[in-house]
């Protein structure tokens, strides 16, 4: 496998167990529980994803969405 942005071959796997102590803060919301699917980081209670250790580039996580948790803490404070 070679990175997505700058084609090195120096990819680290992290795979991590979190039951449901996960914890996110994106712009002006938090989050803490199980770890979200669209992340794009894992799910559930597992944490997995690969960085390059070359350019420390999250691989598969180009144009990501921005996360549900933000957009419902945005949707709810427009409702306000």
């Amino acid at each position: 496998m070679s990175c997505d942005s700058c084609h090195g071959d120096r990819i680290l796997s992290l795979n991590g167990k979190v039951s449901d102590m996960f914890a996110a803060d994106f712009k002006n919301a938090s989050y803490e529980g199980y770890v979200p699917h669209d992340l794009g980081i894992g799910g559930g209670d597992y944490i997995e994803m690969e960085i390059c250790l070359d350019c420390g580039k999250v691989q598969d996580l180009l144009n990501a969405e921005d996360p549900e948790f933000y957009t419902d803490a945005k949707e709810a404070a427009e409702d306000d």
